[in-house]
């Protein structure tokens, strides 16, 4: 992300081929948005040129913020702000309310460069946002009560993308975000029926732990085609997680690990014995705050 002169990056950003042709081909579907590489905590020199020959820098993960006046806030804590008929004319084209969603995506073009080094706002025109979907992270007491609270019936395709470079990361230290690949009917209203929830179980915590377990649970609900391959990012507030974990082990994590049951690359529905493991080092100093 932009900040204070500089262009810093949140993590990278990935829109498959594949997931372009099937967006294209679901017009109700508003997820349009350029591919862009942003990695993390590396100042970036160079720009995307957009249409009108001007270079766009302002693109990013962000939080949305909306008191009565929309905003969005990078991991590091620095604020865009959005003038008004960006807003409105970004919104009239794609049918899509940012105010809505929690977590996106933004592309735009700073108005004027920052004078001020201490400045933490920045304002910019928008010229794009891609929502992710975000949801908090489900507690479940047991095993039994997690097939209740976060069904799962069909797996996903991976969580990891790019040969593996792209996998989950912290946001910051209460949000964890991933790449979810998966396959589905390409229809609108079957697209809307698949969920995915990140959740872990109260009972596997023990006293002195220090690796919190979370399942990505996969619920397709009356969907039962994989004609097409789908990526994109999903976020989820692990705050209440966190919490709950202290209580039982009588201190934070120093390790996430993310559990998904994994088809690969194929047409295959049904779901497998074992889990693939990723693994997200917690680490409060250096997470911010």
């Amino acid at each position: 992300m932009k900040k204070r002169g500089e262009y810093y990056i949140t993590q990278f950003f990935y829109l498959n081929l594949q997931t372009l042709i099937f967006i294209g081909k679901m017009k109700q579907l508003k997820f349009l948005m350029v591919a862009l590489t942003l990695l993390m905590g590396i100042s970036f020199t160079s720009c995307l040129n957009s249409d009108d020959g001007e270079y766009d820098d302002i693109y990013g993960m962000v939080l949305v913020n909306y008191m009565g006046l929309l905003s969005f806030e990078d991991a590091a804590g620095n604020t865009y702000q959005p003038t008004l008929a960006s807003v409105t004319q970004f919104e009239a084209n794609s049918s899509l309310k940012i105010s809505d969603s929690r977590m996106g995506i933004i592309l735009g073009k700073s108005i004027e460069p920052e004078t001020n080094e201490k400045s933490k706002t920045t304002n910019f025109t928008l010229k794009n946002f891609q929502p992710i979907s975000f949801a908090n992270a489900v507690v479940s007491m047991t095993a039994e009560s997690l097939v209740v609270d976060a069904p799962e019936t069909a797996p996903v395709i991976t969580l990891k993308l790019e040969n593996g470079s792209v996998q989950p990361f912290l946001y910051n230290k209460d949000i964890l975000v991933t790449p979810i690949a998966w396959r589905l009917q390409n229809d609108n209203d079957k697209f809307k029926m698949h969920k995915f929830a990140l959740a872990c179980v109260l009972d596997e915590i023990e006293v002195g732990a220090t690796d919190l377990v979370f399942y990505l649970r996969h619920d397709k609900g009356a969907d039962d085609k994989t004609d097409v391959y789908y990526s994109n990012w999903y976020g989820y507030d692990i705050k209440n997680a966190l919490e709950r974990f202290k209580e039982k082990a009588g201190n934070l994590p120093t390790k996430l690990v993310i559990k998904s049951h994994e088809s690969g690359n194929n047409s295959n529905t049904e779901i497998p014995e074992n889990y693939t493991e990723y693994t997200v080092e917690y680490k409060i100093a250096s997470t911010n705050q």
